[in-house]
C-alpha cells in the first residue's frame, strides 16, 4: 500500500481485529513460514545458510517435514536461486542432501539457478519471472540466496 498525503491511515482497531474470526493460517513450513509469506536468512559467512536453505528447499519441494519436526503440508515446486555458488558446487550440494532423505521430491519439484545475476528489486524480479515464463518450470516458492551488487548483472550480460 502507498501512502497518499493528506490520507488517513488505515488503521484497524483492536474490536475490529477481534470481532473478525479468522480461519487457521496456510502454512508453508507450519508453525514457522506461512504461505505467501516473505523471509530474510541473515548469518556470518561460513554459518550454513546455503546448506539451511537448500534443505528447506528440498523439504518443501518433497513434502516431508523439515528438519524431522516442522510440518510441510504440501509439496510446491521450489526454485532455488543462488548467486555465490559455482554451478558444481550447487549440484554436489544438491545431490548430498536429497541422498540423505528418505522420500526426495518427485521429479519436476525443485529446480535450481546458479550465477544468473538475479536482483531482489522489482526491476531484477520482475526478470526472474519473465525469464521463467520462457521455461516449462513454474514454482510456487522462491529461495534466493546472496542479493549480488546492483552491476552484477549487467556486467554479466555485457
Amino acid at each position: 500500500m502507498v501512502a497518499v498525503a493528506g490520507t488517513p491511515l488505515p488503521l484497524i482497531s483492536l474490536e475490529a481485529m477481534r470481532a473478525d474470526p479468522l480461519s487457521p493460517p496456510d502454512w508453508l513450513i507450519e508453525p514457522l513460514i506461512g504461505l505467501g509469506s516473505r523471509g530474510v536468512v541473515y548469518g556470518e559467512f561460513g554459518s550454513f545458510k546455503s546448506w539451511g536453505l537448500l534443505d528447506l528447499g528440498l523439504h518443501v519441494a518433497a513434502g516431508q517435514p523439515w528438519l524431522g519436526q516442522f510440518g510441510v503440508p504440501h509439496a510446491r515446486r521450489v526454485l532455488y536461486v543462488d548467486e555465490e555458488m559455482s554451478p558444481r558446487l550447487l549440484r554436489r550440494r544438491v545431490q548430498r542432501l536429497a541422498l540423505g532423505m528418505t522420500h526426495p521430491p518427485e521429479p519436476g519439484m525443485f529446480a535450481a539457478l546458479s550465477r544468473h545475476g538475479v536482483q531482489c528489486g522489482p526491476d531484477g524480479v520482475g526478470e526472474l519471472l519473465a525469464d521463467l515464463s520462457a521455461t516449462a518450470f513454474n514454482p510456487e516458492v522462491i529461495i534466493i540466496e546472496t542479493a549480488p551488487h546492483p552491476h552484477r548483472r549487467r556486467e554479466r550480460r555485457s
